[in-house]
């Protein structure tokens, strides 16, 4: 069976060292998606419309779902606030 590539990519850059649940942005690739949709350094992401994010591995495989130029909810936190930003997915 042939492996899923992701296509779709954000354009945030994933922070490797960070333990919790979620994924941390380390840093956000200029001109990228991630940053038309407002994304920062330090956010933490925790959902990919209905896929809830605990991990590199789950948003890696959340993103598979998608194409290049589909519109994803994507659900943060920022300064402990959840917030929800809607996103239009790039190509990786």
């Amino acid at each position: 069976k042939p492996k899923t590539v992701r296509k779709a990519s954000t354009g945030s850059v994933p922070d490797f060292a960070f333990s919790g649940e979620g994924v941390r942005i380390s840093s956000v690739i200029e001109d990228s998606p991630a940053e038309k949709a407002g994304l920062k350094t330090g956010d933490v992401i925790t959902a990919l419309n209905n896929d809830k994010v605990i991990d590199l591995k789950a948003y890696s495989d959340a993103l598979k779902k998608y194409q290049p130029g589909d519109v994803v909810k994507m659900k943060i936190i920022r300064d402990n606030k959840e917030m929800e930003v809607t996103l239009t997915l790039g190509e990786r």
